[in-house]
């Protein structure tokens, strides 16, 4: 898995120790939006098609879930279930999956990103608390990357965390 970070934090990408051939996090990725029945249920199906679209279009990932797709709005079951839906497609198409982690609180994101290791998403994308002021506690939110021991950047160069 690779981490890519948003906010305050330098955008890295973080290949977790042991991952084979994760895919290349370079070209386009539309993040995916968050489909809902009439009944007001999120649409798992609609949401694995719209995964599958994405992919038939060349697009090079996708993400989800992030502002567009209202991360803020859904359920924890939600987000969970979203996760694997769209990590259950990915395993057969081309495109990367990034799976968004943030959360109110780094304890919540640091479960979201054990849930989407545990599904083998090619990479996560966290956004500090929206709410947090505090520039230490912003920073805290780097604990998410601490899953992983490597990290290559922009440049290609990996550097190695102890």
């Amino acid at each position: 898995m690779q981490t890519a970070s948003a906010g305050l934090l330098a955008q890295a990408v973080l290949p977790l120790p042991g991952w084979g051939n994760p895919k290349t996090l370079r070209g386009v990725f539309p993040i995916l939006q968050t489909p809902f029945t009439v009944s007001d249920e999120l649409d798992l199906d609609a949401l694995r098609r719209q995964a599958i679209f994405l992919d038939r279009c060349g697009a090079h990932g996708m993400v989800w879930p992030q502002f567009a797709s209202e991360f803020q709005s859904l359920r924890r079951q939600e987000r969970l279930a979203g996760a694997e839906v769209i990590a259950s497609a990915g395993r057969k198409l081309r495109a990367a999956v990034v799976i968004g982690v943030q959360a109110p609180d780094l304890a919540t994101a640091l479960a979201y990103t054990r849930h989407a290791e545990k599904l083998g998403a090619d990479a996560l994308i966290a956004l500090p608390p929206l709410a947090e002021q505090d520039p230490g506690r912003i920073l805290s939110y780097s604990h998410i990357s601490i899953l992983t021991l490597h990290c290559e950047s922009s440049d290609g160069l990996h550097h190695q965390y102890p």
